[in-house]
């Protein structure tokens, strides 16, 4: 357990800093939004480059990464479908709780799978945050046009939701950045010295800023608006979040005898806890209880995240 705990703590006293730095004011609030902004057109999509570019693959359980975490986080937008159509309830609250319950907070995954196991570990946690994306934005995508479907209301325009995610998904720069990565390892073809080395720096800021900015996003008043508005839904999403797919995650390790690095990559994308996401098929990242179930996500994410790679990977 001390090993998990050295691989965690730091990442998470990361994201307590930058909560700190927005409390003080150290920073301008409004420079956290442009920050983000970087993050995701360049740093994020810098580190998919020279990560997956670079990436040793040999021998690695790739196809059993790819298929685990698809089953996983399918089986979760699953769980979601069938409670809205259930629930009178959730189906008012559906598109925030898929967001809550599905989005992964990539960078704190970075952090962590960096810490355990090194850029041998950050590469393999890449490979299942390069499943993660599109999975989660088609499932969006798949959400809404079921929906509008269902609803049979003109005005919900959910007709063509899954083709406007497959666009939002071309167009997305970390999407990019994950084909680029893997253009370039499939044809082996290096990344120039200079331009390498450029790419590579670049994409390790992807880590602090995207922790930081997680610190800067909690939002406490948030948090109790959405345990005052939906309890039951918050509290379901956030049990799925953070422990029935870790747990999901912990058997597809075990179905397909995954160790190391790779299993802590499986676990670790499932466990991770959602984030407000800057644009989302399916919901608006600023209103309603997301923030709020982002933020309690996050906080119990301390305790979650440890004690999901000690019984899993």
């Amino acid at each position: 357990m001390s090993e998990v705990l050295f691989g965690t703590v730091p990442a998470f006293l990361a994201i307590l800093l930058g909560g700190a730095l927005r409390y003080r004011q150290f920073v301008a609030a409004g420079a956290w939004a442009e920050l983000q902004k970087l993050n995701y057109y360049l740093f994020l999509p810098a580190m998919f480059v020279s990560g997956l570019a670079g990436g040793v693959y040999t021998g690695a359980p790739l196809l059993s990464i790819i298929v685990g975490v698809a089953v996983v986080l399918g089986a979760g937008s699953a769980a979601i479908w069938f409670w809205k159509s259930q629930v009178p309830r959730a189906a008012d609250l559906g598109p925030q709780l898929l967001e809550g319950a599905i989005r992964a907070n990539v960078p704190y995954g970075m952090a962590v799978s960096f810490a355990f196991g090194g850029s041998a570990g950050l590469e393999l946690f890449l490979v299942a945050a390069a499943v993660y994306l599109p999975t989660v934005v088609i499932a969006g995508g798949l959400y809404s046009q079921l929906s509008g479907r269902q609803d049979r209301d003109p005005d919900t325009a959910q007709e063509y939701a899954l083709a406007t995610a497959f666009r939002l998904l071309a167009r997305n720069p970390i999407a990019i950045g994950i084909v680029l990565g893997v253009g370039l390892n499939v044809l082996n073809l290096p990344i120039p010295t200079g331009l390498g080395r450029v790419v590579h720096v670049a994409g390790f800021a992807a880590m602090p800023i995207g922790l930081l900015a997680t610190g800067a996003a909690l939002n406490i008043a948030g948090a109790q608006n959405a345990l005052d508005a939906a309890r039951v839904a918050v509290i379901a999403t956030l049990a799925l979040k953070l422990l029935v797919l870790p747990a999901g995650a912990g058997l597809m390790v075990l179905i397909f005898g995954l160790s190391g690095p790779a299993a802590v990559a499986v676990v670790l994308i499932s466990a991770l806890p959602c984030l407000v996401p800057r644009f989302t098929v399916v919901a608006e990242p600023t209103q309603g209880i997301l923030p709020g179930i982002a933020t309690l996500a996050t906080l119990l994410s301390a305790v979650t995240i440890p004690v999901a790679l000690w019984l899993f990977s």
